[in-house]
């Protein structure tokens, strides 16, 4: 959330979660969860300027997330002083996808067995 006024002397509140599109879920669950999360931020519309997206962890970041961070990205730039701030957040939200990747990746693993114990297949 912003701390001060986004637009219409609203604050912002923002919320980024990762997506896995392609293969392993559909555009149909991607935009039942967009809706979900409206839902979710329903009580503060009518206080705050809502902005949830996904950020896909395969493909590139969705027509939404590019939107907001370049609308973004100035703001930075002005608040922080530094011309990479845009720049800065948009590898800090890809660290935190990486480590949301982990964290399944590592979820699938039974305890009490190594992870150099599984046969890593790759399929050509």
């Amino acid at each position: 959330m912003t701390l001060g006024p986004w637009e219409r002397g609203k604050a912002l509140v923002w919320d980024a979660w990762p997506f896995i599109s392609g293969v392993l879920v559909s555009r149909a669950a991607s935009e039942a969860d967009k809706l979900s999360k409206w839902r979710k931020y329903e009580s503060l519309r009518d206080d705050y300027i809502l902005v949830p997206f996904a950020l896909e962890t395969i493909d590139p970041w969705g027509p939404r997330a590019v939107k907001f961070l370049k609308e973004l990205h100035p703001r930075l730039v002005v608040a922080a002083s530094d011309k990479r701030a845009g720049s800065f957040l948009a590898l800090r939200l890809s660290i935190a996808i990486q480590r949301v990747n982990a964290a399944s990746v590592l979820g699938t693993i039974l305890r009490g067995v190594g992870l150099y114990d599984y046969k890593l297949l790759v399929y050509f």
